[in-house]
């Protein structure tokens, strides 16, 4: 059943976040590479999903675009982070249109273009995305809690303040 593999998928997606976090730590990012090519192919069979609800497929993706873009920031793969973390955004804004900044996985993918933007010494456009991710985090609806609400506010404004050192 799609739906039951669109779950698995998703906590798969967010152990390999977890993985490359711990990796990147640990400075292994390039024994990372089997796990992205292992992402892309999840990515491209919940593509071809056809038996669930748009929105929910539409969800899925972008988290799991999500996923695989900070696994590339993790590596240091800045271009296809934000890459993939640009069609997660836009996907979102297609399906959704201005209902895309009630859900998290938007304001974390604004969030994580900085992050790439910023590796690539694109200090402008990184403040806006970040300034974006905080605007998008300030509407959500689908928080677990105000306190991580207000962590990822706090994150993205932190980013903020050290790009403008910077600039």
């Amino acid at each position: 059943d799609e739906h039951v593999r669109m779950a698995k998928y998703d906590v798969i997606g967010a152990l390999l976040e977890d993985i490359a976090r711990e990796m990147s730590v640990q400075g292994r990012d390039e024994e990372f590479k089997t796990e992205l090519h292992f992402m892309e192919l999840i990515l491209e069979e919940i593509l071809h999903f056809t038996h669930v609800d748009l929105n929910e497929k539409t969800l899925s993706v972008a988290n799991f675009l999500k996923y695989l873009g900070f696994c590339c920031n993790a590596v240091k793969n800045y271009f296809k982070s934000r890459i993939v973390h640009e069609q997660a955004i836009l996907l979102m804004k297609n399906v959704f249109m201005y209902e895309a900044v009630r859900f998290k996985v938007h304001g974390y993918c604004y969030n994580n273009v900085g992050i790439a933007l910023e590796h690539m010494n694109q200090f402008r456009e990184a403040k806006v995305a970040y300034q974006r991710a905080v605007d998008v985090f300030d509407t959500v609806s689908d928080w677990e809690s105000e306190d991580k609400k207000d962590k990822c506010i706090n994150f993205a404004t932190s980013c903020i303040e050290r790009i403008n050192t910077r600039m």
